[in-house]
């Protein structure tokens, strides 16, 4: 669905006689699978949330049957059933292209969030409404984000108060990073949608030079020593700069058309171990930098190095 020409949306996505009315009250909504929270709602600073799914999305979900000529064969739209989670966005009408695409950058930025917290969500299918407009609703593509590596989630699908609270700081900070965090935090994302394991690790490590890098030129060492010190404690950075070493030498292997080793150099582990460890280090280095530290500069962890700083 990545490779959608968005001429080609308005003619797949789009019902028969649907008006949008500028002014007025605009409402996008898409199913959230595999994640269930521990409490009613969540609801994020700019008011989008996250919510049960009602019996009024149940029914604008499941008429898909009257949509059925509209919609391409490769895209179905999904049955909501009871019990799963949808997330909401509301602001005032413009024009329906526009606003759609700004419900899908708030849509991907809330599971962006969801995932670097270690959670595997993606949304499913969408649904645009205005209320007291007829034939208003109609479905739409409400994320570009795709999860081929379910495996990287590290704590399942349920997501609890103390979790919630992290969500929401990411989801606001995810709007203000530097210009190194956002790239990262984009081939983290494109990481996820990849099915094969050479792509997947040219992502990642374009994610981790993004903000570990030096800056000046290749420098593979102190990527790896940068980011050991700042993920892991000091019994564990030895086994964590192998490990990245041995990621690296993989990548290298890609990129220079050769075929990738059967088992890592250092660490002797299998070339998918590598890859899913690597991609889990950037996946908490991300997170880290963004609930905490958006503006994260790499360099100030050299002094930190050179300075024997165990913290």
């Amino acid at each position: 669905m990545s490779d959608i020409l968005p001429s080609a949306l308005p003619r797949i996505f789009k019902s028969p006689e649907t008006e949008w009315r500028r002014g007025k009250s605009a409402v996008f909504v898409g199913i959230v699978s595999d994640v269930i929270l521990s409490h009613a709602s969540m609801r994020l600073h700019d008011g989008t949330v996250i919510r049960l799914g009602s019996g009024n999305d149940q029914s604008m979900f499941n008429k898909r049957q009257e949509w059925s000529i509209y919609v391409s064969s490769w895209y179905s739209q999904p049955i909501l059933v009871t019990g799963q989670y949808v997330v909401e966005v509301r602001f005032n009408a413009v024009d329906y292209w526009r606003d759609a695409e700004r419900a899908r950058i708030r849509i991907d930025r809330l599971m962006t969030a969801l995932r670097l917290i270690g959670r595997s969500s993606y949304i499913s299918g969408g649904v645009a409404f205005q209320p007291r407009v007829q034939n208003s609703t109609r479905f739409f593509l409400a994320s570009r984000l795709i999860d081929r590596t379910p495996q990287t989630s590290t704590g399942g699908s349920f997501v609890n108060a103390t979790e919630s609270r992290r969500v929401r700081r990411i989801y606001k900070n995810l709007s203000r990073l530097t210009r190194k965090t956002n790239i990262a935090v984009r081939r983290f994302n494109r990481s996820l949608s990849r099915e094969s394991e050479e792509d997947r690790i040219i992502d990642i490590w374009i994610g981790l030079e993004a903000i570990f890098s030096p800056g000046m030129g290749e420098n593979t060492f102190r990527i790896a020593l940068r980011l050991s010190h700042f993920m892991t404690p000091v019994a564990d950075r030895r086994s964590t700069y192998d490990l990245l070493m041995d990621s690296y030498d993989l990548r290298s292997d890609i990129v220079h058309g050769r075929r990738m080793r059967s088992v890592s150099t250092r660490r002797k582990l299998q070339p998918s171990e590598v890859i899913n460890q690597t991609q889990e280090f950037l996946r908490q280095a991300l997170c880290k930098i963004v609930e905490l530290d958006p503006g994260f500069d790499a360099s100030s962890l050299d002094n930190k190095v050179l300075g024997g700083d165990n913290t």
